[in-house]
């Protein structure tokens, strides 16, 4: 249940994002960013679809999905990182498992150029295991 609540919240979050503001004139274009800020859409090197999103404050939150297969949700990982000169790190992520493998935690090392692309590697704590992610910003 617990797990349900949280792939929930995460989604809503994304939408909310994706939904924009409404309000008066003027310019509506994005401020510009200084960090890996902004919603991600990618792959993962395991054959996982992704969704992340990153606050300024380095706060993220990424859904994905079952191997192979874009429309099962298998988890979402949660963190919070630092990003500077194209560098992401975040030493305390938790990857919240749907598929049986409970919570956690891992590191994650990443590059990215402004609201263009983030690149990086997941790696889990207790295992050592490592997995590889591409995205592309979505200005959406």
């Amino acid at each position: 249940m617990r797990y349900a609540l949280l792939v929930t919240g995460v989604v809503c979050a994304l939408i909310l994002m994706g939904c924009g503001g409404g309000g008066g004139g003027g310019d509506d274009s994005p401020a510009p960013t200084t960090s890996a800020e902004g919603l991600w859409v990618g792959t993962t090197s395991t054959n996982r679809s992704i969704g992340a999103l990153v606050l300024d404050d380095g706060t993220y939150w990424v859904l994905y999905s079952s191997q192979g297969n874009s429309a099962v949700a298998a988890g979402a990982i949660q963190g919070s990182g630092t990003s500077q000169g194209g560098s992401f790190t975040s030493s305390n992520g938790k990857d919240f498992n749907l598929e049986g493998l409970g919570v956690n935690n891992l590191t994650v090392n990443a590059t990215y150029v402004e609201e263009q692309s983030f690149t990086g590697t997941v790696r889990y704590a207790a295992s050592g295991e490592q997995a590889s992610y591409t995205s592309a910003y979505d200005s959406g």
